[in-house]
């Protein structure tokens, strides 16, 4: 399989996952990151995202890609999501891939819809 079948196929099971799905079976390496705006600093160790991605997704009522981008072993996905609570907001993910696993993870999420209450 090529990278870029490879890189494919995980960004789908990382939709699944950030779209309630559980996590828990991500390809994610040992050493995985996530990085995020509202996170202090980034989280390490496949263990710790899990639990983060786990504690997200029940908020999230429905997701729906806007766009999604494969370049070799990178991914990018942009998205609109619904929470529990009605508000929209956009989010982009971008994932670095190795050998099937999930390296790091950015995520750039628009906070404003979520502390004001209105969607954006």
């Amino acid at each position: 399989m090529s990278d870029r079948t490879t890189a494919t196929a995980v960004l789908e099971q990382f939709i699944e996952a950030i779209a309630g799905a559980s996590a828990d079976g991500l390809p994610l390496s040992e050493n995985a990151e996530f990085i995020g705006a509202m996170l202090p600093e980034p989280l390490r160790g496949k263990g710790e995202v899990i639990r983060h991605l786990n504690e997200i997704a029940p908020f999230i009522k429905s997701m729906r890609r806007l766009e999604s981008l494969v370049s070799g072993s990178a991914a990018a996905v942009a998205s609109e999501f619904t929470g529990i609570n009605g508000v929209r907001f956009q989010g982009s993910y971008f994932l670095n891939i190795d050998n099937g696993t999930i390296n790091r993870i950015r995520a750039v999420v628009d906070t404003h819809p979520l502390f004001t209450g209105r969607s954006g």
